[in-house]
């Protein structure tokens, strides 16, 4: 669990990075859902090295559905990412017997 928080982590810091560059960035208003999806992949950045280095197996990056209505009012990139952590061995199940050997 504590290897899985620490992955959360660094997910949250390297994206926040990304997106603290965006910041003012000018959106053009007559393809808004565009222009948030390609912020969403700007982000995603770290999380493409993440796989590279093989500390994550994938992720997905998603503007929430509607977002594009709510971004006028307040002008807030919300997105949706989620991660899928490499496999551990987590316990190991051996059966030993004798066999009959012809």
């Amino acid at each position: 669990m504590r290897r899985m928080c620490a992955f959360a982590i660094k997910i949250i810091r390297e994206v926040r990075k990304k997106g603290l560059l965006l910041k003012n960035d000018d959106i053009d208003l007559e393809d808004i859902q565009g222009e948030l999806e390609a912020r969403a992949k700007f982000v995603s950045i770290p999380l493409d090295r993440m796989v590279e280095q093989k500390e994550i197996s994938t992720y997905k990056t998603e503007v929430l559905p509607g977002h594009e209505e709510t971004f006028l009012n307040d002008e807030t990139l919300r997105l949706k990412i989620r991660y899928l952590s490499r496999g551990y061995i987590r316990e190991v199940d051996i059966d030993i017997g004798r066999a009959a050997i012809t």
